[in-house]
């Protein structure tokens, strides 16, 4: 009897340990998913490359004139690495031709980053989790404007393609 309460009390805590970190992860939910912010020349203020997300903070003029300081979540830097990103691609000064986010509901300046354009046309994506077009040992095409997703991006990023 000892040894089944024991055996039931160290599954039972072994359940927990594993379940836990799945329901403590935050989801989207304060996220207007259905509803795409665009936003013109931003300039970037800082960026935080740290898990668990890359977050991007950055200034836009509003149609009134006035700057409105916005920061933006992206996915964690492992999953922007297999998108072409690198911890440089983005730099304090770096002007964001256009920015393209999920906002929060109740309409701060706070966002799930979609996608940010430089001004040459490349676009740096972070729709959600990493996407995976390229296979394991597949090439990506470091010229195209976007390069997204996949083990290929990564030969990008050795060749400086994804930096503005």
């Amino acid at each position: 009897m000892k040894t089944k309460l024991i055996t039931a009390t160290a599954l039972v805590a072994g359940l927990l340990a594993v379940c836990t970190p799945l329901v403590a992860h935050h989801s989207a939910a304060g996220y207007d998913l259905g509803h795409i912010v665009v936003l013109k020349n931003a300039k970037v203020t800082n960026v935080l490359w740290a898990n668990p997300h890359v977050v991007t903070y950055f200034d836009v003029t509003d149609q009134s004139g006035k700057i409105v300081h916005w920061v933006a979540e992206a996915n964690s830097p492992e999953n922007l690495a297999k998108q072409g990103w690198r911890s440089g691609s983005l730099q304090v000064g770096d002007v964001i031709a256009t920015v393209r986010v999920f906002q929060v509901k109740d309409g701060r300046p706070v966002a799930r980053m979609g996608d940010f354009t430089l001004p040459n046309g490349k676009v740096l994506e972070s729709w959600g989790g990493a996407d995976h077009p390229t296979s394991l040992g597949e090439k990506a095409n470091c010229d195209q404007k976007t390069v997204t997703g996949g083990y290929g991006a990564l030969d990008c990023i050795d060749k400086g393609k994804t930096d503005k």
